[in-house]
């Protein structure tokens, strides 16, 4: 069971696109015909359909995903992976009553979670390689995996920061290297492939206020996870 089932909502909102010319003025039922016959490069989204794209509301299945740009190397074997990754930690959250944070790359969402529930959703920049797990110091490259916070810093070169336990145990058993992966402030609070950038080296950035909101939630050894897609076919379920 996905968390919108635990919130009570059916599904998520849905993203409606505007029209041009006379539709506009016909039964608002033929949008949708209107749509279909519009060139895709005359349509733009409606104030209301932004909102919604900026707050991260949709619906990914594994039949999107696999369309996704290819530099992401989709594979069902990892989209149950990372779906496991997310449920673990929802799960643990409910059990436990503690926050954590589960971070989408493909989707450039970073949720927060509290007692098992969807409790906000944020945009982030990333690692300059958006697209591959870290294996080494200098990649550019964010982590993917299941990690805690090590460390809050309330005086941060980023504004505020929450340092993770990468590499883990299991991170070092595959030899990978690096260390001072984290999130922070000073970003845009875009998305890094919508209005934003990804400028990293490695850490997840937000927007100061977001940090500020993300950093007074969460306390050392509360979970983060990290997947490279999927949390939302998870999430909205």
């Amino acid at each position: 069971m996905g968390l919108m089932s635990k919130l009570g909502s059916s599904k998520p909102a849905k993203i409606a696109l505007g029209t041009m010319g006379f539709w506009g003025l016909i039964d608002p039922t033929l949008e949708i015909l209107a749509n279909l016959f519009q060139p895709a490069a005359q349509i733009e989204p409606t104030a209301e359909a932004r909102e919604i794209i900026e707050a991260g509301e949709q619906v990914v299945t594994p039949e999107d995903l696999s369309k996704i740009d290819p530099r992401y190397k989709f594979s069902r074997e990892d989209l149950e992976k990372y779906r496991n990754w997310v449920k673990k930690t929802v799960d643990y959250s409910a059990k436990t009553g503690r926050p954590a944070v589960i971070i989408d790359k493909q989707a450039y969402t970073l949720y927060l979670i509290q007692n098992g529930r969807l409790a906000r959703e944020f945009s982030i920049e990333l690692g300059k390689n958006p697209f591959d797990d870290k294996e080494k110091e200098g990649d550019k490259r964010t982590p993917e995996g299941m990690y805690h916070v090590r460390e809050r810093k309330g005086n941060s070169t980023y504004h505020k920061a929450l340092l993770l336990d990468y590499p883990n145990e299991e991170d070092r058993r595959k030899g990978k290297t690096g260390g001072l992966v984290e999130i922070h402030g000073e970003g845009t609070g875009y998305r890094g492939n919508q209005g934003g950038q990804n400028w990293t080296w490695g850490c997840t950035a937000l927007s100061n206020p977001d940090i500020e909101t993300i950093f007074s939630s969460m306390n050392k050894g509360d979970p983060i996870t990290i997947v490279k897609y999927g949390a939302a076919k998870e999430l909205y379920d």
